[in-house]
């Protein structure tokens, strides 16, 4: 505890003493349209205390930690193209997260090109990091990833975006597995890479935005997956990558972080993996299946309490497959001390108490996480 405590002190004692200043994007003319670049960044240091059982004993691990180090630019060209890149850093490198370039159809729809966050899970990346309510997004965004297309939810493909002010439809052809960036050319020796792929992915994604609720939505996501890549691997049938149809739905009151006195969400997740011949010659089909409900209260417009409890199992015809997860928070803004954003610059206490069907006794983790985003 002491160490938390001189944590917050040092935290506080670096802030600056105003909100960083929102300049307008610079503006140059090139071939005669007009190109304008503007930055963003986002740093989320963290101090974690973590337990779990172990053989013998709990395990215990306190240390610092960097959850994020984004670096973004946006870039306009005219009034039809838009391009948007982001870093992240990890360690002593970078990595190039996204690269997406987007070109106006007419005044409400886009086609976007790239590697990106299509159309999928509401409560995965479409939730941006600069918008979770805690410190993490809920665990069941993780696991649907995981199991899916790849941690960081990104994927190689292409998508046509409509939107008016009710309304968001998405269409995504993708590759459907992160990692597959298929760019061979004439001149390769091989111009498959000597591979056999046509397994590939589609999904859609709807989004209703009620007039009469600000900063609220309703919605689902619907997709099949043909790609068979390694994540979809089972251990109970080694090598062997499975398709899958994967949905979820979700109804947010109140979507953003300090927006209303009291917020409510709800998140289901689902995935049917294409049925496989184990080892022993028995055909077997794994559903995963997970929901978050997320309550939160505004107690004051710089402080706010958030509650969330997810349950998911990774097999729903395995019994003991569940996985319970109870969480908590406070988050304190700076920024809207000083009469900015609520998300800008923030203080989050997290802890989560996770019950694992197959362990005798839960895990805990403590996280104090800071914000800072302009």
């Amino acid at each position: 505890m002491k160490y938390l405590i001189l944590f917050v002190t040092l935290l506080i004692t670096i802030l600056p003493d105003s909100a960083v200043a929102q300049s307008e994007p610079q503006t140059v003319t090139v071939g005669g349209k007009d190109v304008s670049l503007r930055l963003g960044f986002t740093a989320q240091p963290r101090f974690s205390y973590a337990v779990e059982p172990g053989a013998a004993e709990d395990i215990e691990r306190l240390g610092f930690g960097m959850r994020r180090f984004r670096f973004k630019t946006y870039v306009t060209y005219g009034d039809n193209m838009r391009f948007f890149t982001q870093w992240e850093g990890a360690g002593g490198g970078a990595a190039l997260i996204d690269i997406r370039g987007e070109y106006k159809l007419n005044d409400k729809t886009w086609l976007r090109f790239g590697r990106f966050v299509g159309a999928h899970p509401r409560v995965m990346a479409i939730t941006l990091h600069t918008d979770m309510d805690l410190v993490d997004r809920p665990g069941i965004a993780a696991v649907w990833a995981r199991g899916t297309i790849g941690a960081d939810a990104r994927d190689y493909g292409a998508e046509i975006l409509y939107r008016n002010p009710r309304l968001e439809y998405r269409l995504f052809l993708a590759n459907g597995y992160n990692q597959n960036n298929f760019r061979n050319e004439a001149n390769n020796a091989s111009i498959t890479g000597n591979t056999a792929d046509k397994g590939m992915a589609i999904s859609t994604m709807v989004r209703y935005f009620p007039e009469q609720l600000d900063n609220s939505e309703i919605g689902g996501y619907a997709g099949y997956n043909q790609s068979k890549n390694p994540l979809t691997v089972s251990p109970l049938a080694p090598g062997v990558g499975r398709g899958f149809f994967s949905s979820s739905a979700h109804a947010y009151w109140g979507a953003i972080a300090g927006t209303q006195p009291f917020r409510l969400k709800l998140d289901v997740v689902h995935v049917r993996y294409d049925e496989v011949v184990l080892p022993s010659g028995s055909d077997y089909q794994q559903t995963f299946m997970g929901a978050a409900v997320t309550g939160a209260w505004l107690i004051q417009p710089v402080l706010e309490l958030d509650l969330v409890y997810e349950n998911f199992n990774t097999d729903v015809d395995i019994a003991g497959s569940y996985t319970q997860l109870y969480s908590a928070g406070l988050t304190y803004s700076f920024s809207a001390a000083r009469g900015a954003g609520f998300m800008g610059q923030k203080l989050t206490a997290g802890y989560t108490y996770k019950d694992v069907a197959s362990a005798a006794d839960p895990a805990h983790l403590l996280v104090l996480q800071f914000q800072i985003m302009f």
